[in-house]
């Protein structure tokens, strides 16, 4: 949780990356939400993380 604290202060913006190799390496909404708690992330920031987030990447990569 440190590192996750530390960006989280520093107004970072970070996703959540499965490093999906194979279809059965993707993770559940579920999953991805217990990870998202146990790295440190407050409940509320969660959403943000899985939603806001790649959103916001994508947009700067030009994939909007």
């Amino acid at each position: 949780g440190h590192v996750a604290k530390i960006a989280s202060n520093s107004g970072a913006l970070t996703i959540l990356d499965s490093d999906a190799h194979s279809p059965e390496d993707l993770l559940t909404v579920e999953h991805a939400i217990n990870v998202a708690l146990g790295a440190g992330l407050e409940p509320e920031n969660v959403s943000t993380l899985l939603n806001n987030n790649p959103a916001v990447l994508l947009s700067k990569l030009g994939s909007d």
